[in-house]
């Protein structure tokens, strides 16, 4: 790696300094201009520098849209970034579509997704809230919906600090009254819990994708995650594994207590580390609601007297599907003699012309 160009290091020195330091100390949003400036020095960096990042003359077209989509309190964490790696870890995006089944993903088990933690425990006989070893049902149909990166604890900020060899740490998805980047029990994250208390609240999050990053450890270790009234997970469930040197990042699926306040558990082996957590997507039942139903009606056929004859009630609208047909007759003496699809047909008993009317029902499952 090349040493740095003075040149450079008094452009972003002046990028984050000025305008972006008053903005950030004012809580203010961040202004496009001041992102613009900000996207600029560092591309200018890694160029002078030889940072290794790939397409380097093109860093910075790719990395603006994405910055500039931030909230003003992850844009703030990406201007205090000392390194290229922490900023890169902070432009992550799940990595799974919205809407992804968790059964789906758990059978698949994709390469750059770690979903271990979703295996039973071992220990019989141990305490459980709600979790996927003892009701499974409730963990049959759950869908992720993705969200923008939103970091929901870094230790290098916390209460707790540096993840400890064998330390168990309680990991907050909500809802936390006190919050999260304040008060004894802070984690050093979102304030707002990355919006996640009013779902939680209702103990909609079952299971949450974070992007896992280890911060400068000196040796090698690895990261568990599980529900947090489970048992300690042993090696076998290793959510991510870390070697000595600079960020890295892992996707890790992490079951929660689904109970208020709603918990995980991240334990360290190996080599103490820095650690943050960026939720970028979170596992929920589909929300359930009832039958959208509505009718169509034909208009109607006189049977002529000792007659037979038919009526058609209308399709339904593009979206429902028939879920039944009516046959409704003027007269008693009507007698229903087929029904198929949309058609009904009567034969006329009587000595003066009756009508006939058909009708569909037509229903839809109501979207969220």
């Amino acid at each position: 790696m090349m040493s740095k160009s003075p040149v450079v290091a008094i452009l972003l020195a002046c990028a984050t300094a000025g305008a972006i330091a008053a903005e950030r100390e004012t809580s203010k949003p961040v202004s496009v201009t001041s992102v613009s400036a900000f996207v600029q020095a560092w591309q200018a960096k890694i160029l002078g520098e030889n940072l290794a990042v790939p397409d380097a003359r093109t860093w910075a077209a790719r990395s603006l849209p994405k910055l500039a989509a931030f909230s003003t309190e992850r844009l703030q964490l990406a201007m205090s970034a000392a390194t290229i790696d922490e900023l890169e870890a902070l432009m992550v995006a799940a990595p799974i579509a919205n809407g992804t089944n968790l059964a789906l993903l758990v059978a698949t088990k994709p390469g750059n997704i770690s979903v271990d933690a979703m295996q039973p425990a071992a220990a019989s006989g141990a305490v459980h809230k709600l979790d996927p070893t003892s009701d499974p049902t409730l963990y049959s149909d759950l869908a992720v919906t993705s969200l923008n990166p939103c970091r929901i604890l870094d230790s290098r900020f916390s209460a707790g600090g540096k993840w400890l060899n064998g330390g168990s740490q309680a990991v907050k998805v909500g809802p936390y009254p006190t919050g999260y980047s304040t008060g004894a029990g802070a984690q050093g994250g979102s304030a707002t819990s990355c919006g996640l208390d009013t779902l939680a609240s209702g103990n909609q999050v079952a299971a949450v994708m974070l992007a896992v990053s280890s911060f400068n450890q000196t040796a090698a270790g690895y990261l568990t995650f599980s529900s947090f009234s489970t048992p300690d997970p042993s090696l076998s469930v290793v959510s991510m594994f870390y070697t000595a040197g600079p960020v890295q990042t892992a996707f890790v699926v992490v079951p929660t207590d689904r109970v208020a306040p709603v918990v995980s558990k991240g334990i360290s082996r190996g080599a103490d580390t820095h650690v943050a957590l960026d939720i970028v997507g979170y596992f929920a039942k589909p929300l359930t609601a009832a039958l959208d139903c509505t009718t169509t009606s034909g208009g109607g056929t006189a049977i002529t007297a000792g007659g037979s004859g038919s009526d058609v009630a209308p399709a339904c609208a593009a979206g429902y599907s028939q879920t039944g047909l009516t046959c409704n007759a003027a007269s008693a003496l009507l007698d229903l003699s087929g029904l198929s699809g949309l058609t009904c047909t009567w034969t006329n008993n009587d000595a003066a012309p009756h009508t006939g009317t058909a009708g569909a029902t037509c229903c839809r499952t109501a979207g969220r």
